[in-house]
């Protein structure tokens, strides 16, 4: 398989997208309603299992060059590791099929209420698609540019709305509600930074002397535009509002003069976010299939697992309700051995391996 590559600048953006990427519509929610004026506390705090992923998956990435998640867990564990490794394919398609139901609900709300879901849902797939025939590199290259207008973008208008709010929702901020916000970790800890343990299709591709301080820029930043979206909505709509929004974001923008003409061009900048880590996901999932049965192109792959995420999207949720349930319930329970447990298996393995290895 040709190896392609991309900068550092990419991979920050690429990122930051990511972790954006569907977060946006659903985390101010969920942190306000555990967390309320603490969700700021609590995101910042997820910081550390973030450097602990970033930690695990760079140590492997350096002592397996050249290599996936999915090739060096054969190479750690031989038989384990290929089970392994379709566990990663396995929640890379999860992913991918609740990134697409991310979407679909996002534009039936926003901007297309009366059209199906299979074709929002065909549509979103087929761009996606065309992205991953064009390659890796050609890929990053296009999803950093709108990144990078949409970033900027959003960050402006933040800033331009925050002189109407009222900052007195921001209170009180006396002794942190230490249980709440725990609460908030054990959610965002999960969805969306242990989420970038798909990063461990992708760093091979990219300069290894680089790849922490871009991982890290790219968090950082994800942070900051969640932080001041959070703000955003906690100084428009107050915490009992924020956490009883379907889509916080959606709500806040309703909420100020013009909402009608100003709801349109945010929501063009938010689908820019999500469908980045709808892209991201499928072709992690496509990738690691092609890696784990030795194809040498994953692209005969792209249609059929296309087809694959579009059925199982269709049919997983009747609807809203259940999703969001699943997001609040179920979903940190599922992945967290997966996001955290079978990276550390692998680090500690190998970590032990290198150490008999010098010793003899």
């Amino acid at each position: 398989m040709n190896k392609e590559t991309i900068s550092p600048q990419q991979l920050m953006l690429l990122v930051a997208g990511f972790a954006v990427g569907t977060s946006l519509l659903f985390i101010p929610t969920l942190l306000v309603k555990q967390a309320k004026q603490d969700a700021l506390l609590a995101t910042a705090l997820t910081f550390i299992p973030g450097m602990l992923l970033l930690i695990m998956l760079t140590s492997l990435n350096k002592w397996y060059p050249g290599q996936s998640i999915v090739q060096y867990s054969v190479s750690i564990l031989g038989l384990p590791g290929k089970i392994i490794g379709l566990i990663f394919i396995f929640f890379a398609g999860h992913l991918s099929t609740l990134a697409l139901i991310d979407i679909g609900i996002f534009i039936n709300l926003t901007m297309l209420a009366e059209t199906p879901t299979t074709v929002i849902y065909l549509t979103i797939t087929a761009i996606s698609a065309y992205a991953l025939f064009a390659g890796l590199e050609t890929m990053a290259r296009a999803l950093s540019l709108l990144l990078f207008l949409v970033i900027v973008f959003s960050v402006m208008f933040v800033f331009f709305t925050l002189p109407g709010g009222d900052f007195t929702h921001l209170l009180p901020l006396n002794v942190p509600d230490w249980p709440g916000i725990s609460k908030a970790i054990f959610y965002l800890a999960s969805f969306p930074v242990g989420e970038c343990v798909l990063f461990g299709m992708i760093f091979f591709s990219a300069d290894q002397k680089r790849v922490v301080p871009a991982f890290l820029f790219g968090q950082f930043i994800s942070a900051a535009i969640g932080s001041i979206l959070m703000v955003q909505a906690l100084i428009n709509l107050g915490v009992d509002r924020v956490s009883r929004s379907v889509l916080a974001s959606v709500s806040t923008i309703n909420s100020l003069p013009g909402s009608n003409l100003l709801l349109i061009p945010l929501a063009l900048t938010w689908f820019v976010f999500t469908i980045t880590k709808f892209i991201i996901c499928y072709y992690a999932f496509v990738l690691g299939l092609a890696h784990w049965t030795g194809m040498s192109d994953y692209r005969p792959l792209v249609l059929p697992a296309g087809a694959l995420i579009i059925s199982i999207s269709l049919i997983l949720f009747e609807g809203v309700g259940d999703f969001n349930k699943y997001n609040q319930l179920y979903d940190p329970l599922f992945s967290y051995p997966i996001e955290f447990g079978l990276p550390l298996i692998l680090w500690l393995t190998a970590g032990i391996k290198l150490l008999v290895r010098r010793r003899g």
